[in-house]
């Protein structure tokens, strides 16, 4: 989105569509809010659900194997990257036990 200048945050799960990935045109992408990814998941016990990737290197760095965060990214500490910023949903989940009928 910084390389086209689009920020206008209105059509939100449309630039996710469209952004998601490295290069445009992902054909399939979904979004969902943190309430609508625990409806999704309602079937099951969350055992943990956090935020998680957004690509923070520098390209031109990155192809050369070297890590260097963008400019933009510096100054943000590994921690509150994880907790704070974040593209994907990382969730782990188990199935929900049944109960059994009583007798």
């Amino acid at each position: 989105m910084r390389e086209t200048g689009l920020w206008d945050f209105s059509n939100l799960d449309e630039l996710i569509s469209a952004y998601c990935e490295a290069q445009t045109g992902c054909p399939i992408t979904y979004s969902y809010t943190l309430e609508g990814a625990r409806k999704l998941l309602s079937d099951f016990t969350i055992l943990e659900m956090r935020k998680a990737h957004i690509f923070l290197w520098n390209i031109p760095q990155y192809v050369k194997y070297q890590y260097e965060k963008e400019e933009c990214f510096k100054n943000v500490s590994d921690d509150l990257f994880a907790a704070r910023i974040g593209t994907w949903l990382a969730s782990s989940c188990s199935r929900k036990k049944k109960k059994r009928a009583s007798n």
